[in-house]
């Protein structure tokens, strides 16, 4: 059960919730709306096990979004740096999936191994869309509202580049595979934004993606 809610949060937080959302989501129908899209993510997963999780997955989305409103409120009262908020936003997220899993299905039913492919897919996001919005959070926070798209497609795909790669055992490949996403940045992202920053986005996702995919790998 966990897998599969997180991978339902991750695909409604980082996927498809896009620039105009995070700007406008102090609105309360644009908060809705992303809470909608957090629950329809969970419903598309939920799958068979709908008609025995449909109350938790409601009281889940509730939690979203009462989550996303206090750090809306916080941001404006504390000017912490924008990493922090998106670390402590997505770990009270995770917390609340955890717990409501746990109560759920029980100890023996929270990792569910026959869900592993759930959990690889989780993964994959989250070094991928997960460390596209965190790393420009952390490395050049006034430049991510008016970051093109194209710039972080980048970086989405030499991050699952790299981590397929490593899962795979092409460890050959790894470099190549970060060395040309490193070149295109460089061929057609100067005009967009930083450069320098995209660069040390790239090598830092890519670096991310190797210790994730050793993971996958020792694991099998």
């Amino acid at each position: 059960m966990f897998y599969k809610l997180l991978l339902a949060h991750l695909l409604a937080d980082f996927v498809l919730q896009n620039t105009w959302m995070v700007r406008y989501k102090w609105r309360w129908p644009v908060l809705g709306l992303h809470a909608a899209v957090v629950l329809g993510c969970m419903l598309a997963v939920a799958g068979d096990d709908l008609p025995s999780w449909w109350p938790w997955l409601f009281g889940i989305t509730a939690a979203h979004g009462l989550i996303d409103w206090a750090k809306l409120c916080l941001d404006h009262r504390w000017r912490q740096p924008p990493i922090v908020s998106f670390l402590a936003d997505q770990a009270a997220h995770l917390l609340i999936i955890l717990l409501a899993a746990l109560w759920a299905a029980g100890p023996s039913g929270l990792l569910n191994v026959n869900d592993f492919q759930w959990g690889i897919a989780s993964l994959y996001l989250i070094c991928t869309f997960g460390a596209s919005i965190a790393l420009p959070l952390w490395l050049n926070p006034p430049s991510v509202m008016q970051r093109p798209y194209l710039s972080r497609l980048v970086t989405v795909l030499a991050a699952a580049a790299v981590l397929t790669c490593t899962w795979r055992g092409y460890y050959l490949a790894i470099p190549l595979a970060a060395g040309c996403f490193y070149a295109l940045a460089s061929q057609y992202c100067e005009k967009s934004c930083p450069l320098r920053t995209l660069r040390t986005e790239i090598l830092a996702a890519s670096t991310i993606s190797v210790i994730a995919g050793w993971l996958m790998h020792a694991a099998g």
